[in-house]
């Protein structure tokens, strides 16, 4: 299946085709994503009176300037989306404590009309929104969910908390949008999408699991779109318009890898999706760590470094030494000196070791 610029018709036809209970769309910025979801919660509510919530990582997030111009691409420009949709009744959203509104603008002032969602912080969610009731909710859009920082402690669990406040035993639609920003993602690991990091712009995968007697369909669709390039260049570039994984420059190895002798192997993992071998290489007496993807399942006798348990007589839960060699070695990784295979490797391992903090000081 291939798609292009995301609408809120390709929304449509993959509900209609897989019944999602959770859609993943992710990809390159300005490419679509947040407008389709935005367009879809719109119409529901006008062909039903459904609600949505606009979910956000910080109570930060949802500042009411910043809550209003969430719906500018809806009312600049020559067209305006909420006339269109609303039969030209409505012109507007507004914003106020947490609480959208549809609105007539006309002359600098806004008449409010009827209650269309709510903002919520996924970061105050157990203590704000658990005793609440959002009958009227059917659209939850989960919006910058990826993230190159550290994400919430426990925040699959405190976001599944939270879904369960609002569905409240029904079936509802949760649209989680996000950048392609970094593949080290607790969703992306703890709900075992194990294809995110090798599927293809302009695919949509879809994932099948059972809990108890409940079928839970999760459709994963990574964007592609295709733009002329007016003021983007670099690897920025490639991310923003191309929807390629961000990634920074990383050191690579000064000569080809065959001219190194290997002396030590082990293989660091984040998760299932995230598996990075690393190998300390020596050159005229000079070593450093090399580390690339690692692709294949780990071997009996491996060393390996992972947060997540092992049964293994070779696993750490840190880089933490087994013999006076690792204690050696494992310093060189504290002193920075590490190339890589590729930038996005170096750029995901580097964000893995911050995030998870498993070298030993």
């Amino acid at each position: 299946m291939s798609r292009t610029y995301v609408t809120y018709e390709n929304l449509l036809e993959i509900e209609r085709e897989h019944n999602p209970n959770y859609m993943i769309v992710f990809g390159g910025r300005n490419d679509g994503k947040s407008y389709a979801a935005k367009e879809k919660c719109l119409r529901d509510f006008f062909d039903h009176g459904a609600m949505f919530t606009y979910l956000r990582r910080y109570d930060i997030d949802i500042k009411s300037v910043d809550n209003r111009l969430y719906w500018a691409d809806f009312t600049s420009g020559k067209k305006n989306k909420i006339m269109e949709l609303s039969g030209k009744k409505w012109n507007d959203i507004d914003y106020e404590k947490g609480v959208f509104y549809l609105g007539l603008t006309a002359d600098g002032k806004t008449e409010r009309g009827p209650v269309i969602g709510y903002a919520h912080a996924l970061s105050v969610a157990e203590k704000r929104y658990k005793s609440l009731q959002f009958p009227e909710v059917e659209n939850v859009i989960y919006e910058e969910f990826c993230s190159a920082d550290v994400m919430l402690y426990n925040e699959v669990k405190i976001f599944m908390n939270y879904i369960s406040t609002i569905n409240r035993g029904r079936r509802i639609s949760v649209y989680m949008i996000g950048n392609t920003v970094s593949r080290h993602n607790a969703f992306f690991r703890e709900w075992g999408l194990e294809n995110i990091p090798k599927q293809k712009p302009g695919t949509v995968d879809i994932y099948n699991f059972r809990e108890g007697d409940l079928d839970i369909v999760i459709a994963c669709y990574y964007t592609s779109t295709k733009k002329e390039n007016t003021m983007f260049f670099g690897s920025a570039a490639k991310m923003i318009q191309g929807g390629e994984w961000d990634s920074d420059e990383q050191p690579h190895l000064k000569y080809k890898e065959e001219e190194y002798e290997e002396v030590y192997r082990c293989i660091f993992m984040t998760d299932k999706l995230n598996r990075y071998l690393c190998r300390f290489m020596v050159r005229d007496d000079v070593g450093v760590w090399y580390v690339t993807a690692k692709t294949t399942d780990p071997k009996p006798n491996d060393r390996i470094i992972s947060p997540e348990y092992v049964e293994s007589m070779y696993y750490t839960n840190k880089f933490i030494p087994l013999n006076d060699i690792e204690r050696k070695l494992f310093t060189f990784l504290e002193y920075g000196r590490i190339c890589f295979g590729d930038n996005l490797t170096g750029t995901e391992f580097k964000r893995a070791l911050k995030q998870l903090n498993v070298l030993i000081n």
